[in-house]
């Protein structure tokens, strides 16, 4: 019997304790109406951000915008739709700057092509296409600054040797180019 009532009020000053640790986790806990009306005045104020972008015709930005909401709601569909609209669209306007591009690498039109490169890195900065037009532009560069480089002449062509006469065995030294 001592073994059982032992068992008992140890039971009791479990649960009792147990009563008591719940209580102080819960008083330190913040209030959830607070809570959830920040929450909502950020999927509020995301949502108008995404609409102004959109407005702009910003779409990377707006895009961010949704992304973001999706990561914090990823049950809401209207996110997920707004998303794949805008990644839709992007994809299509970076296909009509490649083609933009392309043209004027052909026509060798070289900053027309670095603008419309630009133009997609700014909406996918990872685009391959766009990143080689880039390089493209750039070797174009590098060739012109070659080929507007003022030519560096060796030494034999700075100064030519001339003999006045056989006889007199004086040289002239003649001195052409520019220094």
């Amino acid at each position: 019997m001592k073994v059982s009532y032992f068992v008992f009020l140890t039971y009791l000053l479990v649960t009792i304790l147990s009563g008591c640790a719940n209580t102080n986790a819960t008083l330190n806990k913040p209030a959830q109406k607070n809570t959830i009306s920040i929450d909502q005045q950020n999927i509020q104020n995301r949502k108008s951000m995404a609409v102004a972008y959109f407005k702009e015709q910003n779409y990377a930005a707006a895009l961010k915008q949704w992304k973001i909401l999706n990561t914090i709601y990823p049950d809401e569909h209207e996110f997920k739709n707004r998303i794949q609209v805008l990644e839709a669209l992007i994809h299509r306007r970076a296909k009509i700057h490649i083609i933009t591009g392309r043209k004027a690498l052909a026509k060798k039109e070289y900053k027309t092509a670095e603008t419309a490169a630009l133009k997609v890195l700014a909406m996918n900065p990872t685009h391959r296409t766009a990143l080689s037009m880039l390089r493209k532009v750039e070797k174009y560069r590098e060739a012109q600054k070659q080929q507007t480089k003022p030519q560096i002449r060796s030494d034999k062509q700075f100064a030519t040797r001339e003999t006045n006469t056989p006889t007199s065995g004086v040289d002239t030294v003649k001195v052409s180019g520019r220094f």
